[in-house]
């Protein structure tokens, strides 16, 4: 571990970091809380990055782009699942930027690298703070301060406590004010009090220690960052056992092979129509029902099952290794087919059974996957070391896409243009949304409010509905719902939520969605 020049400036930034994150987290709910916290941290790591003269790399610092995004959308998206990616994506882009913030190029780092980077770097943090500490804490000197001036407070203080008690209990006799006074503060629930007080100094504590081992490991002077263990191991044993040269062409001859019967049959009955479809008796929305998931997760197969063999395969002469790009090229390109295919059967699934979180989300993780596909045969052929880092962009570009399409807002703009076109209206699901939905919301209540029509029979259900809207059968326009009421009670209640939470919680847990949302709410309802 390299000497700090300015150990006390990391002690005591990271005791400040601590309390900011007692401060701005605990017992609130994530808002603008994390953008402060991400600038005044990032602000931080650059003066001391100045301080101990270690420059923070500039090809490396596209990633404060990522961090500074998934922050802000944590204050403006209420989607409870968009808001854990973007936490998820917050953390690993932090320990990313801590490994690579002044040493070493991110774009370099492989598949192993990256799936073993949290692992690596909350292990360094961990234990970097041990040295620190140990090398720059004088514990005699607060020994003696604990001695001297700590440990006789805390004896006078049990002493004086049952004479306190007794007093207490004497002058409380005497006068009925004084007694009702010491019995709401005995209502605070003391001991609660103090157990909060213990907890914030845990939380205090624990967030100094990361900050501090994650600031040292940011600042390292290391020329350059190690291979991980796991992709030495690898690489012994790739040399050990490796996968012979027609081994690994006949494993991805019958994978083609299988995989071009699959995409002709999907040309024939998905590309090719209704027609096609006739003829075995299966309508639209039965083919459709089914197999989006299982042909994403073959893409995802495919793909670990290529990286494997081009990591294990013998490729000795080029023309090896032009023959196995080939033949993975190949794979690829049917897998891209199959997401394709995919997609056109989750579009037709939607227009028929209703749009969800689920299947939007589905939607563009496909189209990301393809990307990522894509990229995986161009890196391939022409630099095989930059797959990860692609492979790590196209996950931030579904991360931000997401954010972007914000898909409850989607998903109800979508379900009012299906129920628009065929009449047919899941309210129970679209109740569940979150903040972001409000003002789709408020737009599709007018809409319905002169029209609604509710059935709750079994010709109502997503099933026999989907099956009459690819019949093409005429019929009423029918709203799933428990109460005809349902949709305007639930933005009553939403108002009262949102209005309630506005005045009750802190500014740390401003949030832009839910601000927004009450906005809209007030703006159409007399009530506060």
């Amino acid at each position: 571990m390299n000497q700090l020049k300015n150990p006390s400036g990391l002690i005591i930034f990271s005791l400040f970091i601590g309390w900011l994150a007692d401060f701005l987290f605990h017992g609130k709910s994530l808002g603008i809380s994390l953008i402060i916290f991400v600038i005044i941290f990032l602000g931080g790591l650059w003066v001391l990055s100045n301080l101990e003269d270690q420059k923070l790399q500039k090809r490396n610092l596209w990633l404060v782009l990522p961090l500074l995004f998934c922050a802000t959308m944590v204050m403006v998206r209420a989607n409870e699942t968009l808001t854990m990616l973007n936490v998820l994506i917050f953390g690993f882009t932090l320990t990313l930027l801590a490994m690579f913030s002044t040493t070493g190029k991110a774009g370099k780092l492989g598949v192993i690298g990256f799936a073993t980077l949290p692992f690596r770097a909350l292990g360094g943090m961990a234990i970097r703070p041990i040295g620190i500490v140990d090398e720059h804490v004088d514990f005699e000197v607060v020994r003696l301060a604990g001695r001297d001036k700590f440990y006789p407070v805390l004896r006078g203080t049990f002493l004086a406590a049952p004479i306190l008690l007794v007093l207490v209990g004497l002058l409380a006799s005497a006068d009925a004010i004084f007694a009702q006074s010491v019995l709401r503060m005995l209502d605070i629930r003391i001991s609660a009090a103090i157990f909060e007080f213990l907890w914030s100094g845990v939380i205090i504590f624990g967030i100094s220690w990361i900050a501090l081992g994650y600031l040292a490991y940011s600042l390292r002077s290391s020329v350059s960052v190690p291979r991980p263990l796991p992709e030495r191991v690898l690489g012994k044993v790739r040399g050990r056992l490796p996968l012979g040269t027609i081994e690994s062409r006949t494993i991805l001859i019958l994978v083609n092979l299988l995989f071009g019967l699959f995409v002709s049959i999907q040309f024939a009955y998905l590309f090719g129509g209704q027609s096609f479809l006739s003829l075995d008796g299966i309508s639209y929305a039965e083919y459709a029902r089914r197999g989006f998931f299982e042909l994403v997760l073959v893409a995802c197969i495919t793909l670990f099952l290529v990286q494997c063999m081009n990591w294990f395969a013998v490729k000795k002469y080029r023309t090896d290794r032009i023959i196995f790009n080939t033949l993975a090229s190949l794979a690829i390109g049917f897998v891209i087919v199959m997401l394709i295919s995919a997609f056109q059967r989750l579009a037709l699934y939607e227009w028929t059974f209703g749009f969800t979180q689920l299947r939007v989300a589905v939607h563009v993780f496909m189209v990301w996957m393809g990307v990522t596909l894509a990229w995986y045969v161009i890196a391939l052929w022409v630099r095989p070391d930059r797959f990860a880092i692609g492979a790590l962009v196209c996950l931030f570009g579904f991360v931000l896409s997401l954010n972007l399409l914000n898909p409850d807002a989607f998903i109800v703009r979508k379900n009012l243009e299906r129920y628009q076109a065929v009449g047919h209206l899941d309210l129970d699901y679209l109740t569940e949304l979150s903040a972001d939905a409000v003002p789709h919301l408020i737009e599709l209540a007018a809409e319905i409010e002169n029209d609604l029509a509710i059935s709750s029979g079994n010709e109502c259900n997503s099933g026999s509905w989907g099956s009459m809207v690819s019949s093409g059968r005429m019929v009423d326009k029918c709203i799933e719902a428990n109460d005809p009421d349902l949709l305007n009670d639930h933005l009553d209640r939403l108002n009262l939520i949102y209005y309630q939470q506005s005045a009750q919680t802190g500014w740390q847990s401003f949030h832009l969605g839910h601000h927004r949302a009450l906005q809209t709410l007030q703006a159409v309802s007399a009530t506060p």
